[in-house]
């Protein structure tokens, strides 16, 4: 999948909702964290996201020309790694993640049940997922209300596979943020 227009990700009003700092502050990242940012687009969680931990923060994406801006602006930066991915598919290994990172995307993944089961693979126990999506309404930015998912119904997903919620908060008039925890094994 390419996007026409890459940088609409890093409009103005987009990255001051999204509050990207506020964010990942919220899912409580640790020096050593290992992250994934699955989506990744322009790479604006992945680069916020390095500057938090000394492990090692992966950006995946399935549109190539995403991962060249991603290494493009992290070519000084050494904790980060960026791997073109198939549709739905988490080609990470196994309990290696303590952070999950899931925005703007949720609503695009296909197999959602099967996502999920390979984001709870790759999730250590304890590890954490970060979702932020459309509020599933019409609102000014984002798909159509009928293409989104509700908090209630990511939150449902991951809680049939024991990934249970932590936090929950609007980001605005667009956005929601879910932060939820793998149980321990």
């Amino acid at each position: 999948m390419r996007h026409k227009n890459p940088m609409k990700f890093e409009n103005e009003k987009r990255l001051k909702e999204l509050d990207i700092i506020n964010s990942l502050k919220k899912a409580g990242i640790n020096e050593n964290d290992t992250i994934c940012d699955y989506g990744a687009g322009t790479g604006v969680f992945t680069l916020e996201a390095s500057k938090l931990t000394k492990g090692m923060v992966y950006a995946l994406d399935m549109d190539p020309s995403m991962l060249s801006i991603i290494k493009e602006k992290a070519k000084d930066v050494h904790n980060i790694q960026a791997i073109q991915v198939e549709e739905d598919k988490i080609n990470l290994e196994s309990k290696s993640i303590d952070l999950f990172i899931i925005v703007t995307v949720i609503h695009e993944i296909k197999e959602v049940p099967e996502f999920i089961k390979e984001v709870r693979r790759v999730l250590k126990p304890f590890g954490r997922v970060l979702v932020i999506d459309f509020h599933k309404k019409d609102t000014p930015m984002g798909p159509p209300a009928n293409h989104r998912m509700s908090e209630y119904q990511a939150a449902r997903h991951f809680f049939r596979e024991d990934i249970v919620m932590k936090k929950q908060c609007n980001l605005g008039e667009n956005l929601y943020l879910l932060l939820m925890e793998k149980e321990g094994e």
